[in-house]
């Protein structure tokens, strides 16, 4: 149960793109972004489903801000080396498995910050068998996402 909880489970993260020298892509939709990210809040994790805003764009069903869906971590590297987990702080290079009709320089670029696509389920994931992984800056960052999104 717990394995299926990991692909469910988004633990909270904002990232920002270190400049646009550090993104590389083919231009195709649904090809992989690899991209340097600065971790700014929370933990970015592999398989953490990343989103931009939609700038002057709002959601129909909420009126709340609208987001993109960029696609999923595929794989995180620190110093060359691969990882799992980057903290708030820490500089890594993404490959990003992108959805098909995202594309950099187009729907977003290096100004746009990337938030971790918080859902119902994936709050209930997380609290029921991830609660001891987040800190109190952790949970904090995953209310916050949370009412950013308009989770109910």
């Amino acid at each position: 149960r717990e394995e299926a909880a990991a692909l469910t489970a988004v633990f909270p993260v904002i990232c920002e793109i270190s400049s646009p020298e550090h993104v590389w892509c083919r231009g195709g939709g649904g090809d992989p972004i690899l991209v340097g990210l600065m971790v700014k809040e929370g933990m970015l994790k592999r398989g953490t489903p990343l989103c931009v805003e939609r700038k002057g764009h709002k959601d129909p069903d909420t009126g709340l801000q609208a987001y993109l869906d960029i696609g999923r971590v595929a794989s995180i590297e620190k110093d060359r080396k691969p990882a799992d987990v980057a903290k708030a702080g820490t500089a890594v290079s993404v490959k990003i498995d992108a959805v098909n009709s995202v594309l950099y320089g187009r729907q977003f670029d290096h100004t746009y910050p990337l938030y971790a696509r918080i859902t119902r389920k994936s709050i209930d994931a997380v609290r029921e068998f991830f609660k001891d992984d987040l800190t109190k800056d952790d949970w904090s960052l995953l209310l916050k996402l949370k009412k950013q999104f308009g989770v109910v």
